[in-house]
């Protein structure tokens, strides 16, 4: 869990961050995050109420790290128990994993080799409301890992006795940060859910 309780970006740093991800092709639109497709575009502000839920302040514009870990986990095991229920509804075993990765234009698109492949394609196209949420819980389990990733970072430099343990830390956090960039998308397995492609 996160050793610190909030985040608070600057509004240069939200509106980079917004730009930078829908510069990279996808949309952040309220459909994206798993909402009412009639909200509409979203501003940075409307955007971190989307993305954090509760665990933003609009008030504050802080994140509540600890908040948001916990909304994620329960996101995440109740679309488990979604997927899986739907899986058994529709017949496909969910034994084999299925990888979910959300493509330039913010569609659900399916990693993997599972020989269900084309019942779980027309189960998510027959069900948009739960290719939202996959797409949602997508981006919000990447962005938890970010915090985790913060957090290491912030502790190795409470830690540091040395300028060169600091350097350390630092260059340590640069590459978790770059692996974390390259790991796309969630698997779905044995009920489980969880982020990266098997």
């Amino acid at each position: 869990m996160l050793g610190f309780t909030s985040f608070a970006p600057s509004p240069a740093s939200a509106k980079t961050s917004f730009k930078t991800t829908v510069s990279a092709g996808t949309t952040f639109d309220a459909q994206a995050l798993g909402q009412s497709a009639n909200a509409g575009p979203l501003n940075p502000d409307r955007f971190m109420e989307a993305m954090y839920g509760s665990a933003f302040d609009p008030q504050t514009k802080m994140i509540n790290g600890q908040a948001f870990q916990r909304l994620v986990a329960d996101e995440t095991a109740s679309l488990s128990k979604a997927l899986a229920s739907a899986f058994a509804t529709a017949g496909i075993s969910d034994s084999n994993p299925i990888g979910f990765d959300i493509g330039s234009t913010g569609q659900v698109e399916l990693k993997g080799d599972h020989p269900d492949m084309g019942k779980i394609k027309a189960l998510l196209d027959e069900n948009p409301d739960l290719s939202g949420k996959i797409r949602a819980n997508n981006l919000r389990q990447h962005e938890a890992a970010m915090f985790d990733v913060g957090e290491v970072h912030a502790n190795r430099i409470k830690t540091a006795d040395t300028e060169a343990e600091m350097l350390a830390a630092w260059r340590n956090s640069v590459a978790a940060y770059d692996r974390l960039d390259r790991t796309t998308g969630t698997t779905f397995a044995e009920g489980q859910l969880q982020l990266g492609m098997s």
